[in-house]
């Protein structure tokens, strides 16, 4: 099971082992997308639709299916040609998929009415990538096995997160700066990339951060 907040339309979106997608919003929960017998793994979105990574339970293989985010209709679906380790929310229309070919990182721009996975990228750094998540400005941290990397808007430049290994990474969108969640506790990050604060003990799994309105 995998769970998404949607901060814009304050929803939260429910993916199941067994394909199924349930929407909580205001306090009702709702089928959103019907089981297709295939895994969900991750879900993220842009202002307009969902976008689902599933895995295909006899084959493996790995599918992104794009929904309208207020209706549940299937718009489109991209099948992947390298092995998906995670996607991630960009800017604007674009999603990040992120993955592995024959031990070498791959990342594709995925956008609604893409009908495959859009430019190959030469990365400087190519050891395996585990996870992505989506930071301020368009930009991006990934997860490679060598380290965390803080990769500006259309990945135009790189940065090293040195002796920080994140489970999670969270936007303070008040104070403009990250949560790095790790086994040890929770660091605070600015937009430098470069300050890094301890700020609590403890193996963290997950935040989510209610602001006033």
């Amino acid at each position: 099971m995998t769970s998404f907040y949607d901060r814009s339309l304050e929803q939260f979106f429910i993916g199941c082992e067994n394909g199924s997608i349930w929407k909580w919003q205001n306090g009702n929960v709702q089928s959103f997308v019907v089981s297709d017998n295939q895994k969900v793994r991750q879900i993220t979105a842009n202002n307009t639709h969902l976008f689902v990574w599933k895995e295909e339970s006899v084959t493996g293989q790995d599918h992104i299916y794009i929904y309208n985010i207020l209706s549940g209709t299937l718009v489109n679906s991209v099948i992947s040609s390298f092995s998906i380790a995670s996607i991630a929310h960009s800017t604007g229309e674009k999603i990040l998929v992120a993955g592995n070919d024959n031990g070498t990182a791959q990342f594709r721009w995925l956008q609604s009415d893409s009908e495959a996975l859009l430019a190959y990228f030469t990365l400087t750094e190519i050891s395996p990538v585990q996870h992505v998540w989506k930071a301020l400005n368009g930009g991006v941290f990934a997860l490679h096995d060598s380290g965390l990397f803080y990769y500006s808007a259309d990945l135009a430049s790189m940065q090293s997160v040195t002796g920080i290994l994140p489970n999670n990474i969270i936007i303070d969108y008040a104070n403009q700066e990250y949560l790095l969640l790790t086994a040890d506790g929770v660091y605070r990050l600015d937009t430098t990339i470069n300050n890094s604060v301890f700020h609590s003990q403890g193996n963290i799994i997950d935040y989510i951060l209610l602001y006033n309105k």
